[in-house]
């Protein structure tokens, strides 16, 4: 990633080449950062989508199960109470994840 320059100054190429050794430490750093926060992120979706299908495929068996069941009145296993929970769960994991991320990217001592 480049930074944009004013027109008529040269090429980001030119402007990486005057960078001190720190600042050029600063920029690998940043898009280290930047590529891990990235690769966390990407993978707690994942890992929220994975939990999602697999509720989705449970309330399907159990719908199915409730319909072709001679007993109507049989416990299901999907119920408000574990919508609930995983509405709060996932609630919690993102704000949990987004804390965690932004205080990393944004140190307070630096």
């Amino acid at each position: 990633m480049h930074r944009k320059l004013p027109p008529g100054t040269g090429s980001p190429e030119d402007f990486e080449k005057d960078l001190s050794f720190t600042e050029t430490m600063a920029r690998a750093e940043w898009d280290h950062r930047k590529r891990l926060s990235a690769s966390i992120l990407s993978a707690f979706t994942r890992v929220n989508i994975g939990i999602l299908l697999i509720v989705c495929i449970m309330y399907g068996v159990d719908t199915w199960v409730a319909v072709s069941s001679d007993k109507p009145d049989l416990q299901r296993t999907i119920d408000a109470k574990v919508v609930m929970t995983l509405i709060g769960a996932t609630t919690v994991q993102f704000g949990a994840i987004s804390l965690g991320v932004s205080n990393w990217l944004f140190p307070k001592g630096k």
